[in-house]
């Protein structure tokens, strides 16, 4: 397990919060805080308190960020997971060969939400078999990296201004 992931879960279990898969996911892989992202999938994908969202609303919410963020965003499905695999079953354990390092990805298994981020699986499922049933691939630009997004003009932050749409 990475320190990232380490950090955010303990965030998660501070707020008395549970099945925060995607709200880890969704931080590792926009550089947020666990909080905000906690905020914006319950403003965006109707997520529950001590619950995770539907795919759907979890895939638009992404799809939201992602496109507001101005970043690259591409969905891929269980066929086209298997056709990047080389025909094979991708799972968590074997990914690390097909995805590319220098994109970030939300990875989607049975009932779980993780995420890759510099090469690194960000998650406790690490190694492990679980067949990827989803990928989220969101392409951050170089020069973009690290960087906090500010609204011009108003001083609100992002996902201040996200809440207001």
């Amino acid at each position: 397990m990475s320190e990232l992931y380490k950090q955010l879960a303990e965030d998660g279990n501070k707020c008395g919060d549970t099945r925060y898969c995607t709200v880890i996911a969704t931080a590792v892989v926009f550089d947020k805080s666990y909080e905000d992202a906690n905020d914006y999938l319950k403003l965006h994908a109707k997520r529950p308190h001590r619950s995770g969202p539907s795919w759907e609303n979890f895939e638009k919410a992404i799809r939201k960020l992602a496109i507001a963020k101005g970043y690259n965003y591409k969905s891929y499905t269980r066929n086209e997971i298997r056709t990047m695999a080389i025909g094979k079953t991708m799972t968590v354990g074997n990914c690390l060969r097909y995805l590319n390092p220098k994109k970030r990805y939300v990875i989607g298994v049975r009932g779980h939400a993780l995420s890759y981020k510099d090469g690194k699986i960000q998650d406790w499922t690490s190694g492990r078999r679980h067949r990827i049933n989803k990928i989220f691939e969101v392409e951050v630009p170089e020069d973009d990296r690290g960087v906090e997004v500010e609204i011009p003009h108003t001083g609100k932050s992002f996902f201040n201004t996200l809440k207001a749409l």
